[in-house]
């Protein structure tokens, strides 16, 4: 029996998955997702705009403050806590002699990192920072080198390559998964580096509009299968006004308290970006075979 019957759902459209994209043709996707952002020239003096904190801060070229939304404000909250009071927690329930591994994906000039750095912290001399991004400028590499944060240019997609020895407490990922163009592999990277008992919190993943109901669907299946892993529908959508489709901004959380791998039952569908400047992406939809 299929999960599809085994909820009682009928499938939309079961002749969907002739349309996938061959092996090849994903691996090509994915190869100009991560030259772009690789070849992308990043400003020297440029920190991304997003911080750690949501804090009111001082903007130099206007002469007057203003509010700056930061991870705290921007990623979802795991039982009704901000990412802020996740790493405070866990830092204060540290065995002797552990620290806490934080991972930033898409961390763009590392901002928030360098936020995460500051020896005012609850957490400071607690933590392990390390962040991965596709282009970083020498300017702020060696701004968060001095605060030991190590920056890792790299592709998200090869997430157990990139860290192989190496399991976080905590993976954070803002505004940045929408831009790779194998969402749900990186998903699954992020399930295999996270350490039992480990949190991730991660927004601004794109999907169809169409797919809403099929999202409710894998959500109900990684309940059924105890797998503590949810895909967030906001609700918030955006429409391409040259093709006509309408894509959704989920956020996922991960809690991870049990062994066993992460099984997505899903299989890819190419479409293409709201915003014609970027490479193509893929979304997944539900798988009916599995």
């Amino acid at each position: 029996m299929t999960i599809i019957e085994r909820l009682g759902i009928r499938p939309k459209n079961p002749g969907l998955s002739e349309c996938s994209p061959s092996p090849e043709e994903i691996e090509i996707l994915k190869a100009e997702s991560f030259k772009f952002f690789r070849n992308f020239v990043p400003n020297p003096y440029h920190w991304s705009s997003v911080g750690f904190r949501f804090k009111r801060e001082f903007v130099e070229e206007w002469g007057e403050s203003e509010l700056a939304y930061g991870y705290e404000e921007l990623l979802p909250r795991i039982d009704g806590k901000t990412v802020v009071e996740l790493l405070v927690e866990k830092a204060n329930n540290l065995a002797p002699g552990c620290r806490v591994k934080v991972l930033d994906i898409g961390c763009d000039g590392g901002k928030a990192l360098f936020e995460m750095a500051d020896p005012w912290e609850p957490w400071a001399k607690k933590v392990d920072l390390k962040g991965l991004t596709a282009n970083i400028s020498e300017k702020s590499l060696g701004i968060l080198g001095e605060k030991s944060v190590k920056i890792i240019v790299g592709d998200a997609h090869d997430l157990r390559k990139l860290f192989p020895e190496t399991m976080f407490d905590l993976i954070l990922s803002c505004s940045s998964l929408g831009y790779m163009a194998d969402q749900v592999k990186v998903l699954e990277g992020i399930w295999g580096i996270l350490r039992e008992g480990g949190v991730a919190s991660l927004n601004w993943i794109l999907w169809s509009e169409e797919a809403a109901g099929e999202i409710l669907l894998i959500n109900k299946f990684f309940k059924d299968a105890r797998l503590e892993i949810h895909l967030i529908d906001t609700k918030v959508a955006r429409r391409n006004q040259r093709t006509g489709e309408c894509f959704r901004f989920c956020q996922a959380t991960m809690l991870k308290n049990q062994p066993g791998p992460l099984i997505f039952p899903v299989y890819p569908a190419g479409i293409g970006r709201p915003w014609q400047e970027y490479p193509p992406i893929l979304t997944y939809r539900f798988n009916q075979k599995v």
